[in-house]
């Protein structure tokens, strides 16, 4: 997003002016997010990924369909016949994305399961 957002404050900017505050905000981000766990700052990988300009907007929906993977995955283990529970889901057609989640995990579109998930998981590690 921050990629975006300086493409619309600067937008006579040449393709050397974006490349090179790309690599900027992609070390900013990884030195703020990341380094304090791999131990690595200034890394510029997250620059690479030409589908942040490419491809719009749809990268900050990556987020959002690892939530939902992450709900539907919880509610096929909780189902214990994957089939049936593939098949009882994906007959629901179109509907809007909330009702579906609600009727295929029982949910809304949520952290909730991966927040409970990564706190049951710290229980274990804590033992």
């Amino acid at each position: 997003m921050a990629i975006w957002h300086w493409m619309y404050d600067n937008p006579d900017a040449a393709t050397a002016e974006l490349k090179d505050a790309v690599i900027r905000i992609s070390k900013d981000i990884w030195d703020r997010y990341y380094a304090p766990v791999f131990g690595a700052r200034d890394v510029i990988l997250l620059s690479i990924y030409s589908h942040i300009i490419h491809s719009f907007l749809y990268v900050p929906d990556y987020p959002i369909g690892h939530l939902i993977a992450f709900q539907i995955k919880e509610q096929m283990k909780e189902a214990g016949n994957i089939g049936s529970e593939f098949e009882r889901m994906a007959r629901m057609g179109r509907i809007a994305p909330d009702l579906w989640m609600m009727k295929a995990a029982g949910s809304p579109v949520s952290a909730d399961a991966l927040v409970e998930a990564a706190e049951h998981a710290l229980k274990i590690v804590k033992q």
